[in-house]
């Protein structure tokens, strides 16, 4: 018999009458459901069933908490099983029991596992299957397939064994172990005699509904001891062990016994009850003669329901029981609590021992209702436990799933080819408020996997959406997340394999709205007081609101101010400038409207100002009060006082807000047009009143000296300032001036006549009115300007040396100032000073130089004159060459060779030269002649070689200069610029260290003859090729030549072929050589052990060895050309001992010579000689004082049979 209880609701019934569950609802009523074995042997089991039938109807029917929903009877034997009796009727439960014909059973193996699967597939989620039968499962292969279906319906399975056809470990009856430990069931062995006991269990369990508290399972033996919790939402405990001969004792949290009554006690079974559980830890003590599983359940108010989701649900429904194996997952939990006491905190993943595999936080969806993060579920099976406490008391609360949970995995059979069917999760219509999310959901079925797709019926676009496996191998979810609902239109869900397509359509509209609640009408505000407009609507889409005043768009400022929504405008102080036409304009996507609000203002007055005075008499340095009288205005007017100048056209504001406009100690500037403003939010009134300050005559400062050029006309101002207005005069050296035709006096005071020396004098200005008198005196004085007398002659020519005097006769009024600038032939200036009163400038023994512009200035305040000269310096020729010799070597070919003949001399001279009592022409194939004088010669040959003359000539004289030309075959040796190696046999270039390019010629000499005309490449060189090479470059400008030295050479090599291994033998002599030869001599270095030795020899001789002479030798060999290497070895065949340590436990030899350790206490020992090392204290290693060691190699001894090491031998 088995007993299920699946706590996940609503049932999909596929192909092949196989569930899956998408969640449980709260009030889910499960199943009560009896697998019954109808063979010949079993006939007094079912009777026994048959009497306790109404046993277990009567504890459902009178139990208020009862969540058994109808009862199942399957029954099986081999190979056939019959169609499930479902009711709810005891009558009709009992005559399905009465009807069971026993018969068969020949052989022992039954088709119990297809029985049960019979059974789970009737059974409603959540239910309790009882399995009553005396043989073991023929068919226990199908086992896989049977957990799986349990698990999802989550079933809890119970075997009821009167007997097996093998021994405890046939797998045909372990599978019965297996299902119950899956389905956290038990497994009760009984006596045929004993069935009727067991029914009273299962009245007990129907009763109301059970959580697990504890599960455990125990080796043979007794005295095993395990706890449980029991918190305030659990009552009855009952506590079932199974086993030989079981044994359970409880105790209470208290410590003290608890009472119990049994409820089922046979050889094998043990169910007893705690009544009315005491909140706390509860301690239990079991065990029996075998095997021993003890299993803890309490009556409780307080359960839940699990679900995943690869989506993150919103309510259970939206979840599956099982997840998919590897694959991320929301795991959510509904708790059933009534009373709504119970806050959940966590929820643990445990394995099937009840350890914790890894916790999760839950987090609050809705009442009751809590979803985890996203996470990878175990591969295996495991259960749940949630976490939380009673709000009330702030106790714990823990609560265990009923049963394991198995991920899901494909495939434990054979999977069934299916086309794929498409089913709407929810409405086909559904109607969204405008802007609202939505979520579509698409379930679908088929095999193999569809490809689902949404579109958009209206656009015909493919949506992205999301798709998941719900219950492989065949259910999945496909699911379209609308972000914004703005239209209505309608979405297909296409789902496509290769047996078929489906396809089903969702219409969603979307529902908007436009409602007017509150529009203003006209109204009027008070003048700073606050007011508000209102334009609110309720519209879906939200509408948007804009105000505008006067047509223009209204935004917010200090004093108008518009709510978040825009629905209502605050207008904080009203003021005029917020009268008017105010426009509220609401819209949305699908709806416009437009309202019209005039806004006016009361309570004001305009202001008005007493215009009585209008003029303000002040002498300059006394205070004045201008006076603004406002004698109405409402709001109170502010004052604003601005003013203007005599003459000005435009008011300046000034800054005073008073109504009496103070000034302290007037001034001229004050005086003027000042305006009184009065204003207020309504309009202004304005006044105007004239300031007088009245002061004494000033006369403003101008020129105190005039200069003036006879005949030109003079001004002399008189700007004269004062109130009242002052009289002026003019007077001349005391005399007062008239007007007259020469003098005249403008109306703004000023003096004008025409300058002579008659008018130089003094004029003074004298303004007067009542408060005083003021004058000014200008100083005229009248200047002639400046001339100079033209010179006779003003081109002048002089032979150097002599003496020359430049007239300059100037005259002006004031006596005007001479000066002298020389400008040379190359414009350079320079100021010279006059030689006499008159101004003239003399010069003496005049050089070339001195040619050039001589200038004569003359000024005065009335202007300047001046007046020049142009003076050329004659001089005869004169060669001026720099060049350190007069002698020229040059080479036969080479291009040109260059003499220099520079002359001075004015006029200029002409240059001629003369080879042999004959001119040479200039522009021929052999002969040129620059500018600058210098002699070109061109292919330079023997009839070249000769004396050369220069010769310079001008019209006042004549010079000359001689040059001697040697003509060589082969340039002169110069010292040596540089030196390169070469190697015998190969070839080299022998690159000449003067730059040249292509076009230059290029000539290599060696022992004064010529070897090459280009390059110089030496090719298959030998010893003989050592030497000195010249190389001579001939260019347009010239030749030079320069001289390297070649070195010829070979690289080292050994003479002789030597034995680099040498065995070392104390005292006797020793050769290492490294003869060898090479051009130039090689150089040779000795190494031992990686350290240069000061040995330069080729041979290195070691006169008698010692053990500082073992180890490597090695010798370089070297010159320019390379370098070869030669090492030697000089190795020991004995043993090579170090006595120096740190420590006191190394042996002492007794028998050694002290000559064989002479050397950084390494001691030699020749192989095969024995020595005896002594310990005072006796050996670590052997028990003796003294012991015989052999060597063998390197440090390496024999004692006794033993091969050690020496660092191994210590002492004690």
């Amino acid at each position: 018999m088995l007993l299920a209880i699946c706590y996940y609701g609503f049932l999909i019934l596929c192909g092949c009458n196989i569930n899956f569950v998408f969640g449980q609802l709260e009030d889910q009523k499960s199943s009560l459901t009896f697998v019954i074995d109808d063979t010949g042997s079993m006939y007094d089991d079912i009777e026994m069933v048959k009497s306790g039938a109404s046993a277990i109807f009567n504890a459902v029917l009178n139990s208020k908490s009862s969540q058994i929903g109808n009862f199942i009877l399957v029954t099986f034997n081999d190979p056939d099983i019959k169609p499930a009796t479902i009711t709810t009727n005891e009558d009709n439960f009992r005559n399905a029991l009465n009807l069971i014909n026993v018969d068969g059973g020949a052989d022992c193996p039954e088709m119990a596992m297809k029985g049960i699967e019979e059974a789970i597939t009737a059974s409603l989620p959540g239910s309790y299957i009882y399995v009553f039968t005396d043989a073991s499962a023929k068919d226990y292969i199908t086992f896989p397939r049977v957990k799986s279906i349990a698990h999802k319906k989550q079933c809890q399975i119970v075997f009821v064994l009167t007997g097996m056809c093998e021994g405890n470990s046939d797998p045909a009856y372990r599978v019965y172990h297996e299902l119950a430990d899956a389905t956290s069931g038990q497994v009760f062995h009984l006596e045929k005699n004993e069935v009727r006991k067991i029914l009273d269990y299962v009245a007990e369990t129907v009763k109301s509904r059970k959580t697990e508290l504890a599960s455990k399972k125990f080796p043979p033996g007794y005295g095993k001891t395990f706890s449980y919790t029991v918190d305030d939402k659990t009552k009855d405990v009952i506590i079932a062990i199974s086993g030989v001969e079981p044994k359970v004792d409880v105790t209470k949290p208290d410590g003290s016994e608890a009472k119990t009554k049994d409820i089922v006690k046979t050889e094998k079974i043990a169910v007893v009850k705690v009544p009315d559980a005491e909140p706390g830890i509860h301690a239990v003590k079991v065990g029996s003669k075998s095997e021993t599983k003890a299993v803890v359940t309490g009556e409780t108010t307080l359960n839940f329901q699990h679900g995943f989701s690869a989506f993150k649900p919103t309510t259970i429904k939206d979840t599956v029981t099982r997840p998919i194996s590897d694959k991320k997952s929301y795991l959510a939990i509904e708790l059933s609590n009534k009373d709504n006491d119970v806050r959940l905190k966590s929820v643990e993943f445990l394995d099937m021992d009840g350890n914790i595999i890894f916790n999760q936080p839950l987090y609050d969806v809705d009442r009751d209702f809590y979803v985890t993060e996203q996470t990878m579920p175990p591969n295996s099976m495991f259960k749940i436990a949630v976490n939380g406490y009673n709000t009330n008391t702030n106790a714990p609360i823990r609560r265990v799933s009923s049963t394991p949970i198995e991920p899901q995995k494909l495939l434990l059979d054979e999977t069934v080819n299916r086309a794929a069917t498409v089913t709407i999760e929810g409405e086909y219509t559904r109607k969204i408020k405008y802007g609202n999310k939505l979520q579509l959901k698409c379930k679908v079925n088929g095999y193999p996997q569809p490809i689902v797709t949404w579109i958009d019926e209206n656009t015909g676009v493919t949506l992205p959406s999301v798709y998941a496996a719900v219950d492989l191998p065949y259910d999945y979810i496909s699911v379209l997340d609308l972000e914004k609902i703005t239209k209505t239109t309608s979405y297909q869900c296409r789902a496509v394999n290769d047996y078929g397509e489906d396809k089903k359509s969702v219409t969603v509209e979307a529902v908007t709205k436009f409602n007017i609640l509150n529009v203003s009408e006209d109204t009027s505000i008070d003048y700073e007081f606050e007011g508000k407009l209102y334009c609110i609507i309720d519209a879906d889409p939200p509408s948007h609101v804009i105000w505008y005043f006067n047509g223009d768009e209204i935004k917010d400022n200090d004093d108008v101010e518009k709510s978040s929504d825009g629905s209502v405008l605050t207008i904080s102080t009203m003021q005029p400038k917020y009268e008017g036409k105010y426009t509220c304009e609401v819209k949305n996507e699908f709806n416009k409207k437009v309202f019209f609000i005039n806004l006016s203002m009361s309570g004001t007055a305009l202001p008005k100002i007493d215009k009585t005075a209008t003029i303000v008499h002040v002498k300059r340095g006394q205070n004045v009060d201008i006076m603004c009288s406002v004698i109405d205005g409402i709001p109170q007017p502010w004052i604003r006082w601005s003013f203007k100048r005599q003459f000005e056209k435009k008011f300046t504001e000034v800054s005073e807000e008073s109504d009496i406009y103070h000034i302290e100690r007037t001034d001229i500037r004050h005086a003027g047009t000042y305006k009184c403003e009065a204003s207020n939010i309504i309009g202004k009134d304005s006044h105007e009143i004239n300031l007088i300050v009245e002061y004494p005559p000033t006369i403003k400062d101008g020129r105190k000296f005039v200069e003036a050029r006879e005949g030109e006309r003079i001004l002399i101002l008189c700007e004269v300032d004062g109130v009242p207005k002052p009289e002026v005069k003019w007077d001349f050296d005391g005399a007062v001036i008239k007007k007259s035709l020469h003098r005249q006096i403008y109306r703004d005071n000023s003096l004008s006549f025409e300058a002579s020396m008659s008018t130089t004098g003094s004029y003074t200005c004298e303004a007067t009115n009542k408060l005083g008198t003021a004058s000014k005196t200008t100083k005229v004085v009248t200047y002639v300007p400046v001339s100079i007398e033209a010179p006779i002659q003003s081109k002048l020519e002089l032979i150097i040396g002599n003496s020359l005097t430049l007239p300059c006769q100037a005259s002006g009024y004031p006596k005007p100032k001479i000066e002298w600038i020389f400008f040379n032939k190359h414009k350079d200036e320079k100021k010279l000073s006059s030689s006499d009163a008159s101004g003239a400038l003399h010069l003496s023994g005049v050089q070339v130089d001195q040619s050039g512009f001589y200038f004569c200035f003359a000024r005065n305040t009335g202007g300047s004159a001046n007046i020049a000269y142009e003076v050329e310096i004659l001089a005869p020729p004169s060669i001026t060459n720099l060049v350190s010799s007069k002698a020229f070597a040059v080479v036969v070919g080479d291009l040109v060779l260059r003499i220099p003949c520079n002359a001075t001399g004015n006029p200029k001279p002409t240059i001629t030269w003369v080879k042999n009592g004959l001119n040479i022409a200039a522009g021929t194939e052999w002969h040129d002649i620059e500018e600058d004088g210098t002699l070109v010669i061109k292919n330079i040959d023997d009839t070249n070689e000769g004396l050369y003359i220069c010769i310079a000539q001008n019209s006042i004289g004549t010079d000359s200069d001689i040059f001697k030309i040697n003509v060589l075959q082969y340039p002169k040796p110069t010292s040596v610029t540089s030196s390169e190696y070469v190697e015998v046999g190969k070839s080299a270039r022998i690159d000449c260290d003067i730059p040249h390019k292509l076009t230059d010629i290029l000539s290599w000499y060696k022992d004064s003859r010529i070897i090459a005309s280009s390059e110089l490449v030496l090719n298959n060189i030998k010893i003989s090729d050592d030497g000195l090479y010249t190389c001579h470059v001939s260019t347009f400008a010239g030749s030079t030549s320069a001289t390297k030295r070649v070195i010829v050479g070979y690289k080292p090599s050994f003479i002789t072929e030597e034995d680099e291994h040498m065995d070392f033998s104390e005292g006797r002599e020793a050769y290492l050589s490294c003869a060898a030869t090479g051009e130039p001599t090689p150089k040779v270095t000795w190494w031992h052990n990686g350290k240069e030795l000061d040995k330069t020899e080729q041979i290195l001789h070691i006169l008698s060895m010692s053990l500082g002479d073992l180890g490597r030798y090695s010798c370089d060999v070297s010159n320019h050309f390379g370098t070869i290497t030669r090492n030697f070895e000089i190795s020991a065949s004995g043993c090579l001992l170090n006595m120096q340590t740190s420590t006191s436990d190394v042996p002492d030899i007794l028998s050694i010579d002290l000559r064989n350790s002479a050397f950084d206490n390494i001691v030699y020992i020749p192989k095969g000689e024995t020595i005896p090392l002594y310990c005072r204290k006796g050996f670590v290693n052997f028990p003796y004082v003294i012991v015989d060691a052999i060597c063998v190699s390197d440090s390496t001894l024999k004692i006794k049979d033993d091969i050690i090491s020496f660092s191994e031998i210590k002492c004690k």
